[in-house]
């Protein structure tokens, strides 16, 4: 399952040959390519978090952002990407599309 930020069509992704599929038309349509900046690695869980940049060479844009990895028996689970970007004025909440905030015990309000 690959998450995004609110504002891209068909998202999430799920399954792999959805994920291979979406990237392989970045590259034919966007000209896309990723440098990855950092890279941070859990010693006692199965995640890992990159930094990259996303070049669009076809429009001569970019795009920053950091995607956490969850992995399960040694093949990507889940990836949860976060853009540098904007706020959505529209929404009370800026969040990943259909991503379990309650299931995985995150903050719902302020305290």
């Amino acid at each position: 399952m690959h998450y995004f930020p609110t504002g891209l069509p068909e998202v999430p992704w799920r399954g792999a040959d959805t994920i291979a599929r979406k990237l392989i038309w970045c590259v034919e349509t966007l000209s896309s390519q990723w440098t990855i900046e950092r890279i941070v690695v859990s010693h006692d869980k199965p995640e890992a978090v990159i930094e990259w940049t996303h070049w669009k060479n076809k429009s001569g844009t970019a795009l920053r952002g950091a995607e956490w990895y969850e992995f399960r028996d040694g093949r990507i689970a889940e990836i949860r990407a976060y853009y540098v970007s904007p706020a959505d004025k529209s929404v009370a909440i800026n969040e990943l599309v259909d991503f379990d905030y309650a299931g995985r015990n995150f903050h719902l309000k302020s305290e």
